[in-house]
């Protein structure tokens, strides 16, 4: 795994502090001038589920189209469009995620953005060399993640909520949740959702599936009803 978990865990309250202290005025004013545009978020892995969080938080309140893709999904499946596309990576040097982007300059998409969490990377440094819409990069203090996603995932949202003009407030993990021990032995989770919740669930779905600890089937609840 490279990184123990609970160790990465322990660092995400200061990676959300630091990530609020982040000055993200001058990546906001670019962004803004995006807003009308539809967006296709393309990310993969644990970067997935801050994708889904940025396609909402784009889309909201009656704004346009918005989805998130993983990286094979935008080279199979869009040739052409008029969306702006937004590459999301923690690393930056992950071959999917560099084939979509030279995708995106092959099929000449107008506006792209770029977010990384390593400055110093392949992704952000063909982005600055072909000239983009909006590059958004900075180095984790805490470091590249382990095997799971934790403060690269954590510093997304916070960034992208700011960039959308939300407050982060701060996080005490001995508040966070815990799961009853009866449940930890089961194979098959079913993960409703409604809403906001959508990000939160695809993120147990990567979790669960990247490191085998069982299977996850995720549904909005009120497929239900």
């Amino acid at each position: 795994m490279g990184r123990n978990f609970d160790d990465e865990r322990n660092l995400i309250p200061a990676t959300l502090a630091w990530a609020r202290s982040l000055d993200v005025g001058k990546w906001a004013d670019k962004l803004a001038k995006l807003r009308h545009k539809s967006l296709i978020v393309v990310a993969s892995g644990g970067s997935f589920g801050a994708a889904q969080l940025i396609a909402q938080l784009h889309g909201d309140h009656e704004g346009p189209l918005s989805v998130a893709m993983t990286p094979l999904d935008f080279i199979s499946n869009v040739t052409h469009t008029e969306a702006a596309v937004w590459f999301l990576s923690a690393s930056g040097s992950n071959q999917e995620i560099l084939q979509a982007w030279r995708a995106a300059q092959e099929r000449e998409v107008r506006d792209v953005i770029v977010m990384c969490g390593t400055v110093e990377s392949p992704l952000v440094n063909e982005a600055k060399a072909h000239g983009i819409s909006l590059s958004i990069g900075f180095d984790i203090p805490a470091g590249r993640d382990g095997f799971l996603a934790t403060n690269s995932l954590a510093a997304f949202a916070t960034v992208a909520l700011r960039l959308y003009g939300h407050d982060v407030s701060t996080f005490d993990l001995a508040d966070s949740p815990h799961v009853p021990p009866a449940f930890h032995d089961r194979p098959v989770w079913i993960v409703l959702y409604g809403g906001w919740m959508k990000p939160v669930a695809l993120d147990l779905e990567s979790r669960f599936h990247e490191a085998a600890m069982g299977v996850v089937s995720i549904s909005d609840y009120r497929n239900f009803a």
